[in-house]
């Protein structure tokens, strides 16, 4: 499904490789490793595919840092996919860490206002 020059571009810069995204998802999943990926909305464009998607999980291994808490947590974010050759080339990827570190308790949910 990846090409083996595959890169990922991010708010936290790009990452290149195959053997990068296979630790980088390892990570992941160990961190919540019963989740569930579901794609909500896709559209495709040529050699493009932009999706939202969510990941459903309960954070029962350490995840960016952050200790188990036995939480269930929905990761949200949004994704363009190149695509050359029927495989995925680059990717571009934004998630809302905020909002995942705030449902772990890592980060207060800030005061309602009125």
């Amino acid at each position: 499904m990846l090409a083996e020059n595959y890169r990922v571009h991010g708010p936290g810069g790009t990452r290149e490789g195959l053997e990068n995204f296979k630790q980088v998802a390892t990570a992941l999943w160990a961190g919540g490793p019963d989740a569930t990926y579901v794609r909500d909305v896709v559209f495709v464009d040529g050699d493009k595919i932009a999706y939202y998607y969510r990941v459903n999980a309960t954070h029962t291994g350490t995840l960016m840092g952050v200790p188990p808490t036995g939480k269930a947590y929905t990761a949200h974010g949004m994704q363009i996919d190149r695509v050359e050759g029927g495989k995925i080339v680059g990717s571009w990827n934004v998630v809302d860490r905020l909002g995942l570190m705030q449902q772990l308790g890592a980060i207060p949910m800030p005061a309602p206002t009125r």
